[in-house]
């Protein structure tokens, strides 16, 4: 873990000197463009089986991410998330003043690093174009730092290991185990972003047989 912190700790220090000391850094690191009001629309239609106008928690459950970080979207704890509170989330996680992340996932199967994965964080379609793929390799510590390509990455931020906040859908597969579809192809895996969390920029998935 200390090898994780200073790895952090250095791409903290690449991101401050990317944006300057004189606070002009917002225009040099690319925020996602996601419409709020757009996305949570999108997110009724696709998730609101029952037709009420909002998402329960077990009419979230289909979109893994979502479902985890449920208490996130719903501030008067009703368990069910309304427009204009799924709308006010994603505002906090895609507004102009938010910006790339470093990112560390932590993969293990049984309890035991699993190195050699290829981690994927793909955001939900209905989120539109704007928020990118990042994906990464966990090391022997199962340790990865996930990455949108280097094409996407203003040129001064370009080899470091960033993504944007949000939600995504995580896929795991390894090129020499088959893991379960659950995983990957049909994945049940998902996290939120929020590096204004503590801790909200970590995440762990313990795999299954």
């Amino acid at each position: 873990m200390d090898f994780a912190w200073r790895r952090s700790g250095c791409v903290a220090l690449l991101l401050a000197a990317a944006c300057g000391c004189s606070g002009r850094g917002a225009s040099s690191v690319p925020s996602a463009a996601v419409d709020g009001d757009e996305a949570a629309a999108a997110l009724i239609a696709e998730l609101d089986d029952d037709g009420n106008g909002a998402i329960s928690q077990d009419e979230a459950k289909a979109l893994p991410p979502l479902a985890r970080a449920f208490a996130a979207y719903d501030p008067n704890r009703d368990g069910a998330l309304a427009a204009d509170e799924i709308a006010a989330r994603l505002q906090q996680l895609y507004g102009p003043s938010v910006s790339l992340t470093a990112v560390q996932c932590s993969i293990t199967q049984a309890g035991r690093p699993l190195s050699g994965a290829k981690v994927v964080f793909r955001p939900p379609a209905m989120l539109g174009d704007s928020v990118k793929t990042a994906e990464g390799t966990t090391d022997e510590l199962g340790m990865a730092a996930p990455s949108l390509p280097e094409a996407d990455l203003p040129e001064r931020l370009k080899g470091a290991p960033l993504m944007y906040p949000g939600l995504y859908l995580v896929e795991v597969t390894h090129p020499q185990l088959k893991l379960p579809a659950k995983y990957n192809t049909a994945t049940e895996l998902g996290c939120e972003i929020d590096p204004a969390v503590r801790g909200g920029a970590n995440v762990a998935f313990d795999l299954k047989p």
